[in-house]
């Protein structure tokens, strides 16, 4: 699929079309994206969330690809007055944003504050609540458009599916009950089977990896906040723009809260 999407984009030129034997020669006309990560989480200043950043904070860091060495980037946007619980950390670089409503709250504009702040090529953005297991971004293609890695919640010994990877059938944007929401990481013929129903895949707006040329082309709408259904909007706009919307099943990450319905 990555490679039918890459077509579609003209990223790759044909070379040769032989219709008898079904062969399909490209040559690859786009510059190959250098290495390099940055992961930012978004935090709303309140101390109650601060042990859920800390455990979000200390997942960054067991990536490979956010070291030192390695080039990597961490990031935290929230408000200026917050700034001061990371000033021991010379490794975050804090973007500050001020929320200008009382009753919405913009997620969407402090993501793409986030990647606007990145250094490198590829970006993991998140919600606090998310941590990135161990090996999840060495588990993602060198080349990809906008994707997910698997999100569980635990409970005690069990691991719960949660949102990342879901079809949301025909319902307006900022009207999507979550009972009918499906996560998407089963097995192949699951994902066949949720796609034929015609509902467009989204990537849940928790955590979200994307190289960064591709966000700023397409990114979130800056005037839908959280639970209106910005993430599914954005990725009807990358799919319409050609852009895949993917799942990486070996990439894993874990949720510290779980706010769905169990019914």
């Amino acid at each position: 699929r990555q490679n039918s999407f890459k077509v579609y984009r003209q990223d790759a030129d044909l070379v040769e079309l032989d219709e008898k034997r079904l062969r399909l020669v490209f040559r690859r006309s786009r510059p190959i994206t250098p290495p390099g990560w940055s992961a930012g989480l978004i935090f709303s200043g309140n101390v109650r969330e601060l042990p859920f950043v800390r455990h979000a904070i200390a997942g960054i860091r067991a990536q490979p690809e956010i070291s030192e060495a390695a080039g990597g980037q961490i990031m935290i946007c929230g408000p200026a007055a917050a700034k001061k619980f990371f000033e021991n950390d010379a490794d975050i670089d804090y973007v500050c944003y001020e929320e200008t409503s009382r009753d919405r709250t913009f997620t969407t504009r402090k993501k793409t504050l986030l990647v606007e702040a990145a250094r490198n090529p590829r970006v993991a953005i998140m919600h606090a609540r998310i941590v990135l297991e161990p090996g999840c971004l060495a588990a993602f293609p060198r080349e990809f458009d906008v994707s997910t890695p698997r999100v569980v919640y635990r409970e005690g010994d069990r691991e719960i599916p949660y949102l990342d990877w879901v079809v949301a059938h025909d319902f307006a944007f900022d009207r999507l009950p979550r009972r009918l929401q499906s996560p998407l990481h089963y097995d192949r013929q699951r994902h066949l089977a949720q796609l034929s129903t015609g509902g467009l895949p989204y990537i849940d707006g928790g955590v979200f990896v994307s190289m960064r040329d591709v966000y700023r082309e397409v990114p979130l709408n800056p005037f839908l906040a959280w639970g209106e259904g910005e993430d599914n909007e954005w990725c009807a706009r990358l799919q319409a723009e050609g852009y895949l919307v993917d799942l990486q099943s070996a990439a894993r990450a874990t949720s510290q809260s779980f706010k769905l319905s169990r019914r």
